[in-house]
């Protein structure tokens, strides 16, 4: 698969998740070239990294750009509920997202004894 976004390798299965910083102003900057508007998907309907009706790309959100540079090391994007069209950009589209943060809350849980568990139900070692 080839990436034209920075990406990360996130799952053990070698999924990848866009590089993003959520932005909370785009005064002064451009749609589709400043930055990308998006919106969050469900995690429950959600196909990650397909693009169809009821997928979303998977991205690992940035808690500091401090040394990066957009457009380089990670991609703007922009929550826009004012838009209507999925994987459109036209002035109404918009990218479904779905967060790794969310994916990682969702298909791990602690058990008792602070043990991790997928959501199959099997434990997960962190020890070797």
């Amino acid at each position: 698969m080839i990436h034209t976004f920075p990406s990360v390798f996130v799952t053990p299965n070698g999924a990848t998740a866009a590089v993003v910083e959520l932005i909370t102003d785009t005064t002064g900057l451009t749609r589709w070239v400043d930055y990308i508007p998006i919106q969050f998907a469900t995690a429950d309907s959600t196909d990650v990294n397909t693009f169809n009706a009821a997928g979303a790309l998977l991205v690992d959100q940035l808690l500091s750009t401090t040394g990066k540079v957009a457009g380089v090391d990670y991609i703007r994007v922009y929550e826009d509920l004012s838009t209507t069209e999925a994987w459109s950009t036209n002035t109404a589209g918009y990218i479904p997202i779905y967060k790794y943060q969310d994916w990682t809350q969702n298909n791990l849980q602690l058990e008792n004894g602070f043990n991790l568990l997928q959501e199959s139900g099997e434990l997960i070692n962190l020890e070797s």
